[in-house]
């Protein structure tokens, strides 16, 4: 402890030489107490020579008079020792400090043999190689390393996406070093141009960069809901708020430092630019050749939701605005009243920002589903605040009391309430499972709760705050190291479908009784952005976020029901979140984003005409982003209704919109079946290309199709494939063909279970002959019949049906 004139400073945590991984955020916490009661005026906290952090008070109880309990979260930027101090000031003025040493490991440039895990805990691998560049010249040299050994490399930074666009199985380059400001755009401006702009590298978390904005009185224009994600990751993705006028953050770019294939640098701007290239390239990137200077819209606009697949973006020039304040409110109403009363609070230009999180568990005595609508307004600003915050605890108590006694001994036995030391999200995740594993027969108590377990998550109410302190969830609280669940993200173009699929959603989450929805459903707004492939394509962008956390029995299988059920109703996946769940999406939502054939232009461009595919993920391949082939549906004649096992001819367009000439050779282009993939309902499952097809052009697959034996109702999709290479391509639009019976032949309806009446009327209505067995008394009805429901028979031929009387099963 520490001590000058009645003040008092004890640091608890970090320990003395404690080894703290560069770039992670670590609490520093202790106990500070002033001469006399409220004489304590602040803490600030401090790493070596860094910016001072303001570290949050918190009274210590009564009988410690004067004394406060000081937290503060900050991070290392290097390797080696660092110092950390915590200063206490007095109202007067005086002041005492306390130190401590900790450790950052030093690490290698490259290193082999790193484990590779995500955030959200739905990836794991170890890269060929793992380069922590800490220079633009670092990161030139890694892209050309890895070119040299023939090999993919794809930046990092925080690992928050829950998909395979994050990484490369070969070089992974790790960016979070590049996160110090540069602003030297500043000396290359063209006259007339708003100073209200930020140059930055690009591996800076959010947090850090609102931060860093906020020392100089500005503020970004929108985030999304957290702030961990490096600056870059957030905005190639497509990471968005609920600002419903506003589009993304990619948007606030205004130019990006690039390190493409060959290590080449590229800065490119949208056509107006906000720059003069000869002072640019003078004054800001003397490295970025004159021809690599650009200022064109199409690519802008393509390079700014990538994947990372264009290059390594090694800094971003944002649009910023002055510090700004907004006031929250969060208000209880029902998912039936909001849906009446959505077009009025999409339209009130008072709030900006709208959020709705949705019970998907109906009120037992209404029938209702429980609604918790958020909005925020815009103030002048003031300081910074903490989110208000429900008794979660509580809330778990509760649930639990109601378990039955039985119950309670099982899952005690089974250490289910064990807490752990676990984040309340996991503690419940634990129970949960427990309670499906274990007492599955009390799954409806977990029904009963999940209203107030989301109340307590998300309590009602009004709090106002600096903008970043409410646009961060978690504002002030340390990022934790990982989170593990699973999350999908829908976008849809209007709130009647969206409203149409939650109705769905509700119907799948309530029908999958052996699981249940740890985690929630939540409805945000947005503008259109100008990135091609953002997923906001639509002035009002809808989305739909469906979260889980993991350890749930059943959890990924009820995520993968809801994406494919999403994928049915036309939704855009969220690049960064769980996608091609049990279904690849790829060719189903390229019609969706207008300007995806001028992202596959600029990435031509970028790759050398799809050469050097450097930066190419597993998504992007998948998806077809970054492969040579690519594929337009054109037309199709299909019939809508076919007799069983009749022939009829179909022609499926198709236009060759890759670079690779169709050819029947070696590895051969063809038409191939989906939903199921390769299937032969009707009768073949490839069409050859008939003739050689060059880029751009045209071709008519037409073939004859064969009807199943089987009536009812069939679907027909199909899909190019090059033969041993894979699928590509938009997919044909689906249709759904009726099949009848052969002329003579008529299905046999299933009457089982209706009285003799009304099942004389559907056997004679399908033009055969109805008889019965058994005595007709008030009440009776079918229970056996043959030939069976469903099946084919002769017209005109006998139905015969035995009846009983008694309850109908």
């Amino acid at each position: 402890m520490t001590l000058n004139q009645g003040l008092s400073m004890q640091i608890d945590t970090p320990s003395p030489d404690e080894e703290i991984p560069v770039g992670v955020d670590f609490m520093v916490s202790g106990t500070a107490v002033g001469a006399e009661p409220d004489s304590l005026r602040s803490v600030t906290v401090q790493v070596d020579t860094q910016p001072l952090v303001t570290a949050l008070l918190s009274h210590l109880p009564p009988q410690f008079p004067g004394a406060f309990a000081f937290r503060a979260t900050v991070r290392l930027s290097s390797p080696g020792e660092h110092q950390v101090k915590a200063t206490a000031t007095s109202s007067s003025g005086s002041s005492v400090t306390g130190q401590v040493a900790v450790a950052a490991p030093d690490t290698s440039h490259c290193r082999a043999g790193v484990e590779w895990d995500n955030y959200p805990a739905t990836q794991s691998l170890v890269p060929y190689s793992t380069c922590t560049p800490q220079t633009l010249a670092g990161v030139v040299a890694v892209v050309r390393e890895a070119e040299m050994t023939g090999k993919h490399v794809h930046a990092f930074g925080s690992k928050w996406s829950f998909s395979d666009c994050a990484f490369s199985f070969d070089y992974v380059l790790d960016t979070r070093r590049l996160n110090q400001p540069l602003q030297t755009v500043k000396r290359a401006l063209r006259p007339g141009q708003s100073s209200l702009l930020y140059h930055v590298e690009a591996g800076i978390t959010v947090r850090d960069l609102y931060t860093s904005l906020d020392r100089e009185g500005f503020a970004l224009e929108t985030m999304g809901g957290a702030s961990g994600q490096t600056l870059a990751g957030a905005v190639s993705t497509g990471t968005h708020g609920g600002d419903k006028f506003m589009p993304p953050l990619a948007d606030s770019v205004l130019a990006m430092h690039m390190v493409g294939a060959g290590g080449v640098q590229y800065w490119i701007e949208p056509s107006s630019g906000i720059t003069d290239p000869a002072r640019l390239q003078a004054h800001v990137v003397p490295d970025v050749a004159a021809e690599n200077i650009v200022y064109d819209d199409e690519t802008f606009n393509a390079c700014l939701v990538s994947l990372g697949c264009m290059g390594v973006i090694y800094a971003l020039v944002l649009q910023v605005r002055p510090k700004y304040d907004l006031v929250e409110t969060t208000t209880e109403t029902t998912w039936q009243a909001f849906r009446d009363s959505a077009a009025a609070e999409l339209a009130n230009t008072k709030n900006r920002f709208l959020q709705v999180l949705v019970s998907p568990y109906p009120d037992a005595s209404s029938g209702n589903n429980l609604c918790l609508v958020t909005t925020r307004y815009e103030e002048a600003v003031t300081k910074q605040a903490e989110r208000p915050q429900g008794n979660v605890e509580a809330a778990v108590r509760r649930m639990i009391n109601d378990l039955s006694k039985p119950a309670k001994l099982i899952l005690h036995y089974h250490d289910v309430f064990k807490n752990g030391g676990l984040p309340n999200e996991q503690r419940l995740a634990m129970i949960v499972h427990g309670i499906l594993t274990y007492t599955p027969d009390q799954r409806p108590v977990l029904v009963a709760h999940y209203d107030n377990l989301l109340r307590a998550f998300w309590p009602a109410g009004e709090w106002r705050g600096t903008s970043y302190s409410v646009m961060d969830i978690g504002y002030s609280n340390p990022i934790p190291a990982t989170q593990p669940g699973y999350s999908i993200e829908l976008f849809f173009p209007s709130m009647d479908l969206i409203s149409r699929f939650v109705t769905s959603a509700m119907e799948v989450i309530n029908g999958a009784t052996a699981t249940f929805l740890t985690g929630y459903v939540s409805l945000r707004f947005t503008a259109a952005t100008r990135a091609a492939l953002g997923m906001q394509q639509w002035p009002t962008t809808c989305a739909v976020e469906i979260t889980m956390i993991q350890g749930v029995p059943g959890d990924l299988q009820l995520m993968t029901e809801l994406y494919r059920l999403g994928m049915d109703w036309g939704a855009l996946p969220h690049w960064g979140q769980l996608i091609d769940l049990g279904i690849q999406g790829a060719g189903r939502v390229h019609p969706q984003y207008p300007q995806y054939p001028q992202w596959r232009h600029v990435y031509a461009k970028m790759s050398n005409n799809f050469a050097a595919r450097t930066f190419e993920n597993g998504l992007s391949a998948r998806w077809n982003l970054t492969t040579p082939n690519d594929a337009m549906f054109i037309a199709q004649a299909v019939p809508k209704t076919m007799r069983a096992g009749e022939s009829q001819q179909v022609t499926v367009t198709m236009q060759n919109s890759g670079i690779s000439t169709w050819r029947a050779s070696q590895n051969p282009f063809r038409l191939g079946s989906q939903r199921p993939q390769d299937n032969n309902v009707w009768g073949l499952n490839r069409r050859d290309v008939p003739t050689e097809a060059a880029p751009g052009a045209t071709v008519d697959f037409s073939f004859d199709i064969i009807a199943p034996q089987v009536p009812g109702y069939y679907e027909f999709q199909w899909r190019m494939v090059e033969e041993w290479i894979g699928w590509f391509g938009e997919y044909t639009p689906r249709v759904t063909i009726g099949i009848s019976p052969p002329a003579g032949r008529t299905m046999v309806p299933d009457v089982i279970g209706l009285s003799s009446d009304a099942a004389s009327h559907w056997i004679v209505d399908a033009g055969l002959r109805p008889t019965f067995t058994g005595s007709d008394y008030p009440g009776a009805w079918v229970f056996a019949q043959t030939p069976g429901g469903d099946t084919v028979a002769d017209v005109d031929s006998t139905v015969s049906m035995a009846l009983r009387t008694g309850p109908v099963p």
